[in-house]
């Protein structure tokens, strides 16, 4: 059975236990009281509420909602577990348990939405993390599809190229660079940016 298609349709779905919880904690959802769940919903996304409630979150569960919101939307279960294995499932389960319960995500765990607005609130780069070109771009899938491909490739950069990259991962995830979407070959690369871009470890994101 397919989950709800909106805010308003989960809150439509939610029982009287579940709504309880929720004004237990978000207050400022029902003072004053909205006239339907349409308003309710409205109410429940606009940035100052959500703003309060992420607030209000534990810096765990904090930390899990910056994850799904670096991951695409709608994302999974699986791919927020994937995305933060190095942490104990239950732990992440209980954060996930948290944001519903809050409404700031909601739908079936094989497709989740995190609202607009808390999305936003970490910026272009959550996580510091740029756009995915996994499904786009062969050499990117790959590097996705086997991290270790990755490193056999930066090990035989130059060590111009390998300090462009360290920036990137350390500063922001973008950069500007003149003529960045033009077709770069591993023969016909000459700089170290050009050698990256060659091996899409850079890839352009627009025109610039």
């Amino acid at each position: 059975m397919p989950g709800p298609r909106s805010l308003a349709a989960a809150l439509r779905e939610a029982d009287d236990g579940a709504l309880a919880r929720l004004f237990a904690l978000r207050p400022d959802l029902i003072h004053p009281v909205p006239a339907d769940i349409s308003q309710l919903a409205i109410r429940a996304t606009t940035s100052p509420s959500v703003s309060r409630a992420l607030d209000r979150l534990d810096a765990f569960t904090l930390q899990v909602t910056q994850v799904i919101a670096a991951l695409p939307d709608p994302t999974t279960w699986d791919d927020i577990a994937d995305a933060l294995v190095a942490l104990d499932a239950n732990d992440v389960r209980r954060a996930i348990a948290a944001l519903r319960a809050r409404m700031l995500l909601w739908g079936p765990d094989d497709g989740l939405h995190l609202v607009r607005v808390a999305r936003e609130a970490f910026g272009l780069h959550p996580c510091g993390l740029g756009s995915s070109f996994a499904d786009s771009r062969r050499l990117v899938a790959q590097y996705a599809k086997k991290p270790a491909s990755l490193k056999k490739v930066l090990d035989e950069a130059p060590v111009e190229a390998r300090s462009a990259v360290e920036r990137l991962v350390w500063g922001p995830p973008v950069g500007t660079v003149p003529g960045a979407d033009r077709i770069v070959t591993v023969e016909t690369a000459r700089s170290p940016i050009e050698w990256l871009l060659a091996r899409e470890i850079l890839v352009a994101s627009d025109r610039n």
